[in-house]
């Protein structure tokens, strides 16, 4: 397989044309679909670092670690902003300002007493 430009490694991961997992991995999977999805996040994980760092070299423990994992904390960062803000509008959690950035903690009553109930019920 030829080698690919920055430029195209950027239009793969940045949601230009291209960026479907067929397109990042065109060879079927040997693996079950669950598997070649998860195959085609790592990939798109791998070439994200690597179209911000293009001259990186690393190991396979090292891109585990570095790469993906940085990746994914990214991606969960976001993932969970989205979380607290959609507890703190429900009256679970209260935002705390002051300093340079916001802390959440549990919401207390108004006799100060912490909330029963749980947004999540088994």
């Amino acid at each position: 397989m030829p080698a690919r430009s920055l430029r195209d490694l950027k239009r793969t991961v940045t949601g230009l044309p291209g960026t479907c997992a067929e397109h990042v991995l065109p060879q079927p999977s040997r693996y079950p679909p669950e598997d070649s999805q998860r195959e085609g996040d790592l990939a798109r994980r791998v070439l994200d670092y690597l179209s911000e760092h293009p001259q990186a070299t690393d190991t396979l423990e090292g891109i585990a670690e570095w790469w993906v994992m940085r990746e994914q904390v990214r991606v969960d960062v976001k993932l969970l902003e989205r979380v607290l803000h959609r507890l703190t509008e429900q009256g679970f959690l209260e935002e705390i300002h002051g300093g340079a950035q916001v802390r959440f903690s549990l919401k207390r009553s108004s006799e100060g007493m912490e909330r029963e109930e749980s947004p999540c019920q088994d």
